[in-house]
């Protein structure tokens, strides 16, 4: 993976400036799926597209915040102490998704991403370590301060995402079929998510709705890696 220049923006609340890389190239090399569909690819990471202010602590959607323009940190403009001093991009903790949702986006879009990333945290911590790392792009990796700690998750907030996720996806869609299906499978609700996979006609994905059968059968609603 070769490094890309650092990005910056500003909070569209408090304009704290905050940083993220993209690399110049990068591979699914190591990479890791999830039966959520949520993918870590450690050779060719992203920033996180919903952000936590590290300032002011509100919430703003990455590509909707004021860009300060980008920077070679290798340059002699990387020593400006305005941008030295800025940390990285963080995202939300899984409580703060949920605080955000009490007024979802207007966009059905946006809501449907909010709430597919709220569930995808959710579920980081039955990642194993993978899913308990923040990607770090250089060198402002400080230990977490106990106040910094993840909050404890919750888990009426976790089901009512999911819930609320399932309710908006479009069943004449063989792929939303299938997320809506991991989504029963993961609230417990086995025969519900049976009777939407044997509506899959698409036969990429196939393979996959197999699978997740057999895993109602077994009455296992546990996230599970797609080899």
């Amino acid at each position: 993976m070769n490094a890309g220049p650092l990005h910056f923006v500003a909070c569209p609340s408090c304009k704290a400036f905050a940083w993220y890389a993209m690399s110049f190239s990068g591979n699914t090399f190591g990479a890791k799926r999830w039966t959520d569909g949520k993918m870590i690819a450690p050779m060719c990471p992203q920033p996180p597209s919903f952000i936590r202010c590290r300032s002011c602590t509100s919430l703003y959607w990455l590509d909707e915040a004021p860009r300060l323009g980008t920077l070679d940190p290798l340059s002699p403009a990387g020593n400006d102490p305005r941008f030295r001093s800025a940390p990285s991009v963080e995202e939300p903790s899984e409580a703060e998704y949920y605080e955000a949702l009490e007024n979802p986006p207007k966009d059905p879009h946006r809501e449907r991403e909010l709430r597919t990333l709220a569930w995808w945290k959710s579920n980081d911590a039955r990642r194993g370590t993978e899913g308990g790392q923040a990607i770090q792009f250089g060198d402002d990796a400080a230990p977490l301060k106990q106040d910094d700690a993840e909050p404890a998750s919750s888990q009426e907030g976790r089901v009512a995402n999911m819930e609320a996720l399932a309710a908006m996806l479009d069943e004449s869609n063989d792929s939303a079929l299938l997320m809506k299906a991991e989504l029963l499978r993961e609230l417990g609700r086995f025969s519900e998510s049976v009777a939407l996979l044997d509506r899959i006609q698409d036969q990429r994905l196939q393979k996959i709705a197999e699978l997740f059968r057999g895993y109602c059968k077994a009455e296992d609603a546990k996230l599970h890696v797609l080899l």
